[in-house]
């Protein structure tokens, strides 16, 4: 098959429309785009451009053509067993692009002969014309069938993104990783502004003001040598200062007193990693959890 062979995508999503606009940029001609109703079927299909058509499920998969599926999770089932109904005998190669499921959210389109796995961007779709740009240089989780996996690795290098195979039962822990390290941002985020709310400083400066700070913060935690970047009152092991935190906590809210503990633990992690002394790992691990003894909400 070749990597610029007509495929097609079910889905009108973010995750579709800047999945198919990357392709047709590179290249490659999606032929057809398809969703629940013609109306977003078109939509999408005009924001992917070239010579995409908009049909429904059924009659994208009569087609027969190497597909992207990129609807929601718990949608993939439904489309896939839309999709078997009119699929062609023997099929063709299909992906989905759920990160936290192998190729069994396809068994519908897998009982018709189609070769089915995954395709997860590790990146954030807020819009559809975000994610266009920001599909270049993002890693592209894997899986499934040595068919759909070789058509997958081919779309994912031809957009410019870099695709990485995974063992199917290790996908939740991937899937995780990446909630963890994109949806947990925002939540990390959200626990600084509680906590500058309470310090008297409204979100509306709140925000503007961590921006800085998170965004060099961010940008240390992901050089090569970002163990020996890591600062604040854990890495210096100032077991004094976390006291004073965790006596201020027990009165604040408990999901930023949560947040502040747990990521405590994984600073000490990272501390002890690079150096910090037991005994001062201990110390400062008996400060981060001592307000759990002064607020019956911890």
């Amino acid at each position: 098959m070749s990597p610029l062979s007509p495929l097609s995508i079910a889905g009108a999503g973010p995750v579709a429309q800047a999945l198919g606009r990357r392709l047709v940029l590179s290249g490659h001609t999606v032929a057809a785009v398809a969703s629940r109703t013609p109306e977003r079927a078109a939509s999408a299909a005009a924001f992917i451009g070239g010579d995409a058509i908009a049909c429904g499920y059924e009659d994208l998969a009569a087609l027969g053509l190497p597909t992207i599926v990129a609807v929601t999770d718990a949608a993939i089932p439904g489309v896939a067993a839309r999709m078997a109904t009119a699929a062609r005998a023997g099929g063709n190669v299909v992906v989905h692009t759920c990160g936290a499921s192998g190729a069994e959210p396809l068994a519908s389109l897998a009982r018709a002969g189609w070769r089915c796995g995954m395709c997860h961007p590790l990146q954030t779709f807020p819009s559809a014309a975000q994610g266009v740009d920001a599909i270049a240089g993002a890693t592209f989780g894997i899986a499934g069938h040595e068919d759909a996996c070789a058509w997958a690795e081919g779309l994912v290098g031809a957009m410019g993104g870099v695709p990485v195979r995974l063992r199917e039962g290790a996908l939740p822990l991937y899937h995780a990783a990446a909630v963890l390290a994109g949806n947990g941002a925002f939540a990390l985020i959200e626990a600084a502004l509680l906590l500058l709310e309470g310090a008297g400083i409204p979100r509306t400066h709140g925000r503007p003001a961590l921006a800085p700070l998170v965004q060099r913060s961010v940008a240390n935690a992901l050089a090569p040598d970002a163990d020996l970047r890591l600062t604040g009152p854990v890495a210096r092991g100032d077991s004094g200062t976390v006291a004073r935190h965790a006596e201020a906590l027990a009165h604040a809210p408990a999901e930023a007193a949560r947040a502040y503990e747990a990521l405590g633990d994984l600073l000490l992690t990272i501390s002890a990693r690079r150096g910090l002394s037991p005994d001062t790992v201990q110390a400062v691990r008996d400060a981060l959890h001592a307000e759990r003894t002064l607020d019956g909400n911890h």
